[in-house]
């Protein structure tokens, strides 16, 4: 048999049917290899944005909104617990590749706008005509091909379709691993440098002073203070090529200070009677007083945190007396009393005044100020707890620059006596000696503080 007569070729429409279909299929693929050439291969150090549609980050939090309307660096690509994931930097959070939109290559500056709906609608509109125009075709198309090979010349055009970017934008990123740790610490460094609310919880505690300017030489000796803060803090967020987070203070604290007086007395004065007048001088060896004062501070102060963790705050402060209280000592007074027109000395007589033993010790409410402004600072490192909240160790001082005591003691003698009668014996008064020998008042305290921090980021 001659192989002429049963092999058939195709004739001049048939051919031009072959042809036509196979530039409609190369049309149809032309939409799918644009749309693979738009998923990039992520890179580190590329700018992107989150897509509005992203519901959660890899690990199952939900994004603030803020996130959206900011441009990310890549930090890394892939890690041992997201292999596929995208780790940003700044707020070292993992998101999955699909959720993010390219702006701008890690080595050049110009940028890239994603526009995947508009692609997608031009695509399926082109789909949709191929087909339609395709399907006209297929019974003529089955005729000259088997539907296999069909199907065959469909698959190797799909084949065909780059799966990568251009050699310029596909960058292989060799994997970094970062240990669990490492990548929580970065993540707790980020927090501190987002915008954050946070309530503390602190003691602090040290050397006070409630610093008397005196009439008379003494000894003023500092004492100590102990507090409980209770405060709230609002950062603004990390500003661009800024490396601290600035933020503002305030709250209330209590607590007890404390401070003493070591003078004598050396006074003299004349005191009138109806005999005449009677010249009196008043003297102790020593005279030891603790004054201590219950107080509340009101804070505002700046603060400045670094992304290291150390932090410094300083600010104005008022501080307002509730309670005062001293409690005094005196060794070895002396009451001796002069009558001029008899020309007599007479010492430590009832009838002329007497310090009795009970009122060697004495205690009980002294004047104070109303109110006190003060210049604060503070300095120290905080750590970033796991949870989220941080602990922070640092020093602290406080200085006076206003003070509303005002002393109005008319009689400036811790020692005071009154007129004798021949009725009537003196009575003898024993005040304060901050009552009496001070003419202003004001405060120095620094220590050591300890303090826990609640952290709340920003929504």
């Amino acid at each position: 048999m001659n192989m002429k007569t049963w092999i058939k070729y195709p004739s001049a429409k048939e051919t031009k049917s072959f042809i036509v279909c196979g530039v409609l299929a190369l049309v149809a693929a032309l939409p799918a290899m644009a749309q693979e050439t738009d998923t990039p291969t992520w890179q580190v150090g590329d700018t992107i944005t989150i897509k509005p549609e992203t519901k959660a980050y890899l690990t199952g939090e939900k994004p603030s909104k803020w996130v959206y309307n900011y441009r990310h660096v890549i930090q890394q690509v892939g890690g041992i617990r997201f292999p596929e994931g995208i780790l940003l930097r700044g707020i070292y959070s993992w998101m999955a590749p699909e959720n993010l939109q390219l702006v701008a290559r890690q080595d050049t500056v110009k940028p890239v706008f994603m526009n995947d709906e508009s692609k997608a609608a031009e695509s399926a509109s082109k789909q949709a005509l191929i087909e339609k125009e395709m399907s006209g075709q297929t019974e003529e198309q089955n005729t000259i091909l088997p539907n296999e090979s069909l199907w065959q010349m469909k698959k190797k055009q799909e084949n065909t379709v780059s799966d990568s970017l251009p050699e310029s934008d596909s960058t292989i990123v060799e994997e970094q691993v970062v240990e669990e740790e490492t990548q929580e610490e970065m993540k707790t460094q980020g927090n501190r440098m987002m915008p954050h609310h946070r309530f503390s919880v602190g003691v602090r505690g040290g050397v006070a002073s409630l610093m008397h300017e005196t009439d008379v030489m003494g000894n003023w000796r500092p004492g100590f203070d102990g507090l409980l803060d209770l405060q709230y803090a609002y950062y603004a967020g990390q500003k661009e090529g800024k490396k601290v987070n600035l933020g503002v203070i305030t709250g209330v604290s209590l607590g007890w200070a404390q401070s003493g007086l070591r003078s004598g007395v050396d006074t003299a004065y004349t005191v009138a009677t109806s005999d005449g007048n009677i010249d009196y001088t008043v003297s102790a060896k020593q005279v030891n007083e603790k004054d201590g004062q219950l107080q509340v501070e009101i804070p505002v102060m700046f603060s400045l945190l670094t992304e290291n963790g150390f932090f410094f705050n300083a600010g104005p402060k008022v501080v307002l007396p509730v309670y005062r209280h001293f409690n005094q000592g005196i060794t070895t007074p002396d009451i001796n009393a002069y009558f001029p027109e008899e020309g007599v000395n007479v010492s430590n007589e009832v009838i002329t005044g007497k310090v009795t033993d009970d009122q060697l010790k004495t205690k009980g409410k002294w004047n104070g100020s109303k109110l006190n402004v003060m210049i604060t600072a503070e300095l120290g490192y905080e750590w970033t707890l796991r949870n989220g909240a941080a602990l922070g160790l640092g020093a602290y001082a406080n200085y006076s620059v206003y003070d509303l005591y005002k002393n109005d003691t008319s009689n400036k003698s811790l020692i005071n006596v009154t007129a004798p009668s021949s009725a009537t014996p003196a009575t003898v008064g024993i005040l304060s000696a901050t009552d009496t020998y001070a003419k202003g008042l004001g405060y120095f305290d620094c220590g050591v503080k300890l303090v826990y921090h609640f952290q709340f980021l920003k929504k």
